[in-house]
């Protein structure tokens, strides 16, 4: 090659460089969600939320400012001056939940400590721009596969750099090398990366709701899609007012209503009467024959209207129990003491009736605190800090 085109091609890279035009990885080989816009500008990242008039996009901050420079520039200073603004409008929401809040230490204490925080420096290091695009600036969008998505979020939040410059084959390596489990990986842990957002006047009842029972009064309940009882922390019947024996009360004495009142009906009233935004509900799903299918693990909020709507959810199915769970089980001091009623009455207990109905039992109580255990991880994501975006669809 003569020095020439030499010369050529090197200037040719640097101009492209200088340009901020890289090349990109094909997308069958990225974990990246892509927003082609109607200018030309392409967007990488991965798209949290969408409707008919917008798409949210969490769009990594490295891969911005080396591909296109100008414009990273450009949504880091509207992103230093929003981010002044949420600040301000959130501490007027703390000082005004704080006037609501009553004698509750913890939840006092938590709005104190994030005042405080809120009035100091922000944070200028995200990994994220977070943006809005109208669907009418967007020519096209291309959706990942979950399981390729998974891969970049698992990367993200491993701490790995670059991710969108990487194939998901490279990635898996590299998590590989780091003994993580990509499927083990939480949208919880993501969201907690990114910046934050200002709330729109639901989502800030939303965030209430969910601050409000990690720190505050708990209302929950249990039961079945047809039938709802308040129970207390340990899953105790809470008291004798519950929407079971409201509800029973009522079938029988036939109160005129024209109607019978859902679960959701009365356990939004109960929430409104106790002065709670959200409730818990654990329901058990059963089929026909009245075995147990699956577990629905859902946490509500009520909106300023009375309306509730589900923020949280989640669901496990019903396996059959190992020999050790359902052992565990029949020593269980209540189904101990169940038993020996039953065989004290002379009441025929058939041993394979016996060790069927255990090992649903059994079944049923690893799928609810498998349920559990993934709804509080999510609910917790949300009530540590008063920055996490919310990235639900809006009611």
């Amino acid at each position: 090659m003569r020095w020439g085109h030499r010369f050529g091609c090197a200037l040719l890279v640097t101009v492209c460089a200088m340009s901020g035009v890289s090349a990109a990885i094909p997308f069958d080989e990225s974990g990246a969600d892509r927003v082609r816009l109607r200018d030309g500008t392409t967007l990488q990242g991965i798209v949290l939320r969408q409707d008919r008039t917008e798409i949210w996009m969490a769009v990594e901050r490295t891969w911005l400012e080396a591909a296109q420079p100008r414009l990273a520039q450009k949504w880091q200073k509207e992103a230093h001056h929003a981010e002044k603004e949420r600040r301000r409008r959130v501490i007027e929401r703390i000082d005004a939940w704080l006037k609501q809040a009553g004698d509750g230490e913890q939840l006092r204490g938590f709005l104190e400590s994030e005042r405080e925080r809120l009035q100091g420096a922000p944070e200028e290091a995200f990994r994220f721009y977070l943006r809005c695009v109208p669907r009418q600036k967007v020519r096209t969008l291309k959706l990942q596969p979950p399981k390729r998505r998974q891969v970049y979020v698992a990367a993200w939040v491993a701490g790995i750099d670059d991710v969108c410059t990487k194939t998901v084959g490279k990635l898996r390596k590299e998590l590989d090398a780091k003994q993580i489990a990509i499927d083990s990986v939480q949208p919880g842990e993501f969201i907690g990366l990114l910046p934050p957002k200002e709330d729109s006047p639901q989502e800030w009842r939303i965030r209430q709701a969910l601050v409000e029972f990690q720190y505050g009064t708990k209302l929950v309940f249990q039961g079945t899609p047809a039938f709802w009882i308040a129970v207390d922390e340990r899953g105790q019947i809470a008291n004798a007012e519950n929407l079971g024996l409201d509800r029973l009360i009522g079938d029988i004495l036939g109160n005129g209503a024209g109607r019978r009142r859902s679960p959701l009906e009365g356990a939004i009233a109960q929430a409104r009467k106790k002065g709670v935004r959200g409730f818990l509900v654990k329901e058990l799903r059963t089929n026909a024959s009245g075995m147990p299918q699956a577990v629905d693990v859902r946490f509500y909020v009520v909106l300023d209207e009375g309306r509730g709507v589900t923020v949280l959810r989640a669901e496990r199915p019903v396996k059959p129990a190992g020999e050790e769970a359902v052992r565990q089980l029949e020593q269980d001091p209540q189904i101990a003491e169940l038993l020996k009623l039953v065989r004290s009455l002379g009441l025929p207990l058939d041993g394979g009736q016996l060790q069927m109905a255990l090992g649903a039992g059994a079944g049923v109580q690893q799928a609810m605190r498998d349920a559990d255990a993934e709804l509080m991880t999510s609910l917790q994501t949300y009530a540590r800090s008063l920055d996490t975006p919310l990235w639900w669809s809006e009611p």
